[in-house]
């Protein structure tokens, strides 16, 4: 067998100073023509420059890529650049895109750099530079500044002519500088794509998570009532995220957290030998707490009336209670906010709305707030088994198999909190999982942007 010739390297020193390329960039075999005329930073970096590319051609960055010196990126003979994606574990040789600077590829006028995206639809761009002009030191990173027709979109089968791209465009003609522009400044165009593929404006899709919009784009179809429930969520009246003090019945709903407060007070709440809450405190607890109401066993102990230490574990965890030196104390935030029900409760919202870093953990949160949020009164249960489903289909597996224990196990924190605010039932008959200002709550949560 015949050892390939290496391929001989293309690429040239970076120039000694910044310059602006005025770069034509042109989809292959389009006809009319599909360009863009940008001006760019010649110190940019491929990968910056790829993103560049997707945003003029209103791409979502979905599928692999590749930048290439001498012709097609297809071709063995060619200087290749690669995508994260190629240069760790696909069959090419080249050199990371990341580690390639534009002025290295193109620095003479007529230089063209070819670019391929989607390697199923083979979207072929040429980049020629028309011309090299000089550059302040604050230069913006780039600019549109003409062009011509609507680029083909995503996965529509390699489409280049007008009389095809009219089967999916509402109008093949269409071109905005100013619309390509917002879209290189875009500091988040992922989102751009989830409001186009879900048919939602993105004013709403930004009062969420982000990574809340990409569940509900990937479960749509899912069957479980996520895309649903998703738009309930974004329908609700933000007042009743953004103005806690509107929801009725606030100082009852927040008394069991409002108890720990003032009994620990600035002096701080004594606590046993072993740093748990000493019998008389639990028996007071349990008389307050909305999740003690159906409680048939001894109250003596934390470990024996275990609603009441994750009820203290949880507050603690969301900054409402903190332990020093054998003591339980209100933290100053918590104090701040006592007077005002309004105020603690977006102090809860603010802290149950933050995410934790671990991106299971991520998507058990997210997905219990959710459902808890949108769940009307025939619900009135924690939904692990829908949220397993949804965890399952998201591609998560845990070595038990038992992923609905995982999430319990993830979410307590948030059980807890969510079980205890509300009145507290009369009647064990009246007795839910979840208080009655749990899907409140849970929806200033996802609406409190603190993620």
């Amino acid at each position: 067998m015949e050892t390939p010739e290496p391929v001989v390297s293309l690429r040239r020193p970076a120039l000694a100073s910044l310059h602006v390329y005025r770069l034509r960039v042109s989809l292959d075999d389009s006809t009319p023509e599909i360009w863009r005329q940008l001006d760019v930073r010649s110190d940019l970096t491929l990968d910056q420059v790829h993103t560049i590319i997707q945003a003029a051609f209103d791409w979502w960055d979905y599928h692999l890529h590749s930048f290439a010196l001498g012709g097609d990126p297809f071709r063995p003979d060619v200087d290749r650049f690669l995508c994260p994606f190629d240069a760790e574990e696909g069959e090419w040789e080249g050199t990371p895109e990341e580690q390639v600077r534009l002025d290295e590829t193109l620095q003479e006028t007529g230089d063209r750099l070819h670019y391929l995206y989607d390697y199923g639809d083979n979207w072929n761009l040429t980049l020629t530079l028309a011309a090299v002009l000089p550059a302040e030191k604050d230069a913006p990173v780039a600019v549109c500044t003409g062009g011509d027709r609507a680029a083909p979109p995503e996965d529509c089968g390699s489409r280049r002519d007008a009389q095809s791209l009219a089967e999916v465009l509402p109008d093949p003609a269409a071109f905005s500088v100013a619309e390509v522009n917002a879209a290189i400044v875009d500091e988040n165009p992922a989102l751009r794509a989830y409001a186009t593929l879900l048919g939602i404006p993105r004013e709403q899709l930004e009062r969420v998570p982000p990574r809340l919009v990409e569940m509900a784009y990937q479960l749509q179809f899912a069957r479980l009532g996520i895309a649903e429930r998703f738009e309930q969520l974004l329908a609700s009246d933000p007042a009743r995220g953004e103005e806690p003090g509107e929801e009725p019945g606030l100082e009852e709903a927040l008394g069991a957290v409002t108890w720990f407060i003032d009994r620990a007070g600035e002096e701080g709440l004594a606590l046993t030998a072993a740093e748990y809450l000493k019998p008389a405190d639990v028996r007071a607890a349990a008389q307050v707490l909305p999740a003690m109401a159906d409680w048939l066993f001894s109250v003596n102990r934390e470990i024996d009336a275990f609603p009441v230490l994750l009820l203290r574990e949880a507050l603690q965890h969301y900054g409402v209670l903190r332990k020093s030196k054998g003591r339980l104390y209100a933290t100053r935030a918590a104090q701040r906010a006592r007077p005002s029900a309004a105020a603690l409760w977006e102090h809860l919202a603010q802290r149950l709305g933050r995410l934790p870093s671990d991106e299971f953990h991520a998507d058990v949160h997210l997905l219990l707030l959710l459902f808890v949020a949108t769940a009307a009164p025939a619900e009135e249960k924690f939904p692990y088994a829908e949220v397993a489903a949804a965890l399952h289909v998201r591609g998560w597996r845990v070595e038990s198999g038992r992923l609905e224990l995982a999430a319990r196990q993830t979410a307590v924190d948030a059980d807890t909190l969510l079980a205890n605010v509300g009145a507290r039932p009369t009647e064990r008959s009246a007795w839910r999982p979840f208080g009655s200002h749990a899907p409140a709550l849970a929806r200033a949560a996802l609406l409190a942007r603190s993620w």
